[in-house]
Order: structure tokens, then C-alpha cells, then sequence
């Protein structure tokens, strides 16, 4: 048995590739390979025999196995290093410029309006879409029955408190109460609205 992995080290040093490796694999540890048949040989020993020809036959082949497996990485690895020497990319070279898109042109128009107010000490606040009756009528002086709270005109959601803003005012309304009065007010609440509205030249969905 020593002989044979003796064999297959010499044989080892000659491989350079993973196919003839494979047919290597086969002529040690393949079904009629000559490590495999050494397990013929058992039937004719005593008991005890037995036992100390299998760990040993057992022993050899986890050894070949693992002789093999490390030339099975040596290969790829060798050949991984000459792809990647190959195929290198300088990093240092300029990149080739890609085009990725503009701006919506009613998102540009937002931001440039809040630039100006901004650099006019105005603040830029935001609110939920998804509004209070409270905030969106009652507050702004729009009373029940108002043509205005038409379910037509307006996106009610479950019922008739809670609906899809109709307008940004809510968010004027939440920026007050918060500020209790306490100091002035210079801001602006550009965002999305939800109602029923005909398109024309100022409005559109």
C-alpha cells in the first residue's frame, strides 16, 4: 500500500491539468483502481487481519483522496492567477463616462423653487398624505357640508376622517399649532395632493 501512494506521488508532480487528474483519480481510487483493489484481499485474512488491513487500506485512501484534492486546487488555483494576470485592469485609466439620467422635469422645477425660498430664509417642510379631516377642512375653516368634502372631489379612506390630502394647507396647519404662536412662520410645503380635478392649463393628475 505504501508503494501504491508512493506511485501516486510521482505521478502527482507530472499532472498539469484537471482532466488528466480526474483519469489519475480513477486509476488509484476509481471502482477497479488499484488502491480500490486491494479491498479484495480481505475476504481471504482471519478476523484480525482484518481489522489491521482495513484501517490501514482506509488510512491510505484518505490519503491518496487527500493528495489528489490538493493538486485538484494547486491546478486551479495556477490556472485562476494566469486568468487574473491575463485579464488585469489598470484602475488608474479613466472611466468611461455613463450617462445615468435626468432629473423629472417637475422634480427640477420643486428644486430650484426651493432653492430661491430657501436662500430667502424660507424652510421646506413636509406633512402625511394621508391627512386628518381635522387638518384638511376643519381646521381651514371648510365646515361640514362644504362642496369641497364632495366624496367626488375628495379620497376618503374607510370613513370620512381619514382621507387622502386634497391640498398641502394641512401641513401649514401642523406647522402653526406646533409653533404655538411662540415665533414667525416663512415656510413652504411643496407635495403630492389627491382630488378629482379636470385637467386644464394649472391642473393636471
Amino acid at each position: 500500500m505504501e508503494k501504491i501512494l508512493d506511485e501516486l506521488k510521482n505521478d502527482l508532480e507530472e499532472i498539469k491539468n484537471v482532466q488528466i487528474l480526474s483519469e489519475l483519480k480513477a486509476k488509484y481510487l476509481g471502482k477497479k483502481g488499484s488502491i480500490s483493489a486491494l479491498s479484495s484481499k480481505i475476504k481471504d485474512m482471519s478476523a484480525e487481519e482484518k481489522k489491521n488491513f482495513g484501517a490501514t487500506l482506509n488510512k491510505i485512501k484518505n490519503e491518496a483522496m487527500s493528495l489528489i484534492d490538493s493538486k485538484r486546487k494547486e491546478i486551479e488555483d495556477e490556472i485562476l492567477n494566469k486568468k487574473l494576470e491575463n485579464e488585469s485592469i489598470d484602475i488608474s485609466l479613466p472611466s468611461t463616462k455613463v450617462p445615468v439620467g435626468a432629473p423629472n422635469i417637475l422634480e427640477k422645477i420643486i428644486e430650484e423653487i426651493e432653492e430661491l425660498l430657501i436662500s430667502m430664509g424660507y424652510d421646506v417642510v413636509d406633512g402625511p398624505e394621508i391627512e386628518e379631516d381635522k387638518y384638511n377642512f376643519e381646521l381651514l375653516n371648510i365646515p361640514k357640508g362644504h362642496p369641497a368634502r364632495d366624496a367626488q372631489d375628495t379620497f376618503y379612506l374607510k370613513n370620512e376622517e381619514i382621507l387622502l390630502r386634497s391640498q398641502t394647507s394641512p401641513v401649514q396647519i401642523r406647522t402653526m399649532l406646533k409653533g404655538k404662536g411662540q415665533e414667525p412662520i416663512r415656510m413652504i410645503c411643496p407635495g403630492k395632493t389627491y382630488r378629482r380635478d379636470n385637467d386644464d392649463a394649472t391642473h393636471s393628475h
